[in-house]
């Protein structure tokens, strides 16, 4: 079974209240979730009556398509809108769900080679969509913390409003690395926001406070490590180096990604748990590649000590 998201359901287009027309993209992120940028949300509320948007404001949106429409609030803690990094994001809860299955999440980072080619997405003058070819270049433009790409020479589709809040992704695994949020007057010129600068609010967390830490015990290292060596995206060569790439700069930087399976698990495990509180999330990555499959339950389970559950 393919573990990616290999078709594009997981974008939406950002609509009228009749499901008309077109204010920019949105990428699902959760059954019940997705990302766009702030100041598409912005037009989209202006153009529908309202004053300037922020928490509680709701836009409309439907699955290229369907006819259906969406109804997209945006979460409490769920804005960035020129005053803070990662100043042009707006996470929104979706009702009802789209019943899509979510993207797939890679990270830019300092190992993505310069010219690295990706696609970009986005609904200027097409239902379902335009693609654009192009390559990554370096962190700058508007903001320090986005992503300039530059559409390739041949490519006859240029960057334009349509594409706000798209998706730009892998090729090959069709993973997002973040989602368009500027372009130059020519629209061969973009900028991204890498996923992340993105903060997953959309994700249930632990609360206030520090993140439920169980017990560092040999043994419950050991199990959970025995279980997560079976797991395909870690004894799939090509799997474990998407996974290591978007792993916590942290782990990437401390955990050889060559390792036998046993090892590289029961150190993913141990540095995860132990050293920086995040068992969590790498479980979440986990869980993600491997669509919450019968072996990634086991994971689960074998994990529930680990996370401060009940065995």
């Amino acid at each position: 079974m393919n573990r990616y998201n290999v078709s594009t359901d997981w974008q939406l287009r950002m609509v009228d209240r009749d499901g008309r027309g077109l204010w920019g993209a949105a990428v699902v992120v959760s059954p019940k979730h997705a990302i766009t940028c702030a100041h598409v949300v912005n037009s989209a509320v202006r153009a529908d009556g309202g004053s300037d948007a922020g928490p509680g404001s709701t836009v409309h949106l439907r699955r290229p398509g369907h006819p259906e429409v969406i109804t997209g609030t945006v979460l409490e803690d769920g804005w960035w809108w020129e005053d803070r990094a990662p100043w042009d994001v707006a996470v929104l809860r979706l009702d009802p769900a789209p019943g899509v299955r979510p993207v797939s999440f890679n990270r830019v980072g300092a190992f993505r080679a310069r010219g690295e080619r990706v696609s970009v997405s986005g609904f200027v003058n097409a239902e379902h969509g335009r693609w654009a070819t192009a390559r990554l270049r370096r962190r700058g433009g508007p903001r320090s913390e986005y992503v300039q790409f530059d559409t390739e020479p041949g490519s006859v589709v240029r960057i334009e409003g349509g594409f706000s809040g798209g998706g730009v992704i892998e090729p090959h695994d069709n993973e997002l690395l973040g989602i368009v949020c500027a372009a130059s007057s020519e629209g061969r010129v973009g900028w991204m926001i890498p996923t992340e600068e993105i903060p997953p609010v959309w994700r249930p967390g632990p609360g206030p406070g520090p993140p439920k830490v169980g017990p560092v015990r040999p043994d419950l290292i050991h199990r959970l490590s025995l279980f997560a060596a079976e797991l395909d995206t870690i004894s799939s060569p090509v799997a474990r180096r998407a996974f290591h790439r978007a792993l916590d700069q942290r782990l990437r930087s401390r955990i050889p990604s060559d390792q036998p399976d046993q090892l590289y698990a029961e150190e993913l495990v141990l540095r995860a748990h132990r050293d920086f509180g995040i068992l969590q999330e790498v479980l979440d990555q986990l869980d993600m590649r491997e669509d919450g499959g019968v072996r990634m339950r086991a994971v689960w389970d074998a994990a529930r000590p680990l996370l401060g559950e009940e065995e």
